[in-house]
């Protein structure tokens, strides 16, 4: 907590099997269009993800990319936390966390959420979010979502039955809070694109 991590441009983490960042404190990665910041595993290994949590915690993100994650099938309940989906997101915020996710792509990680968001406040601009279980829940959180594309989710095929389209791959879930969606593509989701629940608690 109070410290800040910078990865720069060009640089690859690559993930040990079950590997989680926990950001108390700011995480920047500064990665330009030549030179992205890629997120991966190692040979073999699926790593865990990102998470965010506590009123100092930051991430500024550009140019990243993130790959191989969500080795935790029951990340979300083992945290006590509200969704859909129990898998291991990518990327989370919560607690009162805030953040920025610009210019980057969370592609290929069909064991995990794309993003969880729980209390927080964060933006996500110009980004893709392909090839994974659901793009996730937004729960109680102040959302801007600019020019994304959220697509593929899991994968783009023509089987649908009744089961795998009960089975809550849905584009966003949001629950409560704000959520702001401006200039974005959903597509070949297997659920929703977009669910905002059956009441009136979320603000979309």
């Amino acid at each position: 907590a109070g410290q800040t991590v910078t990865f720069e441009a060009g640089c690859v983490v690559r993930c040990a099997q079950n590997a989680e960042f926990d950001v108390q404190g700011t995480l920047v990665i500064a990665g330009t269009a030549a030179e992205p910041v890629v997120f991966g595993p190692a040979a073999g290994a699926v790593w865990g993800g990102v998470w965010i949590h506590g009123n100092a915690a930051r991430l500024e993100a550009r140019h990243a990319l993130f790959t191989g994650g969500g080795a935790n099938p029951d990340w979300i309940d083992d945290h006590g936390m509200h969704a859909h989906r129990s898998e291991q997101p990518v990327i989370t915020w919560s607690a009162g966390a805030a953040g920025l996710l610009e210019d980057s792509a969370i592609v290929d990680n069909p064991s995990s959420q794309c993003l969880h968001g729980e209390d927080a406040t964060f933006t996500i601009r110009r980004c893709l979010l392909q090839k994974a279980i659901t793009g996730g829940q937004i729960h109680n959180c102040t959302l801007t979502w600019e020019g994304n594309h959220l697509v593929e989710l899991p994968v783009d095929d023509s089987f649908v039955d009744s089961a795998t389209a009960g089975a809550d791959h849905d584009g966003l879930y949001c629950d409560g809070g704000v959520t702001v969606i401006r200039d974005s593509v959903f597509g070949w989701c297997k659920d929703d694109a977009i669910d905002a629940g059956s009441g009136n608690t979320s603000n979309v």
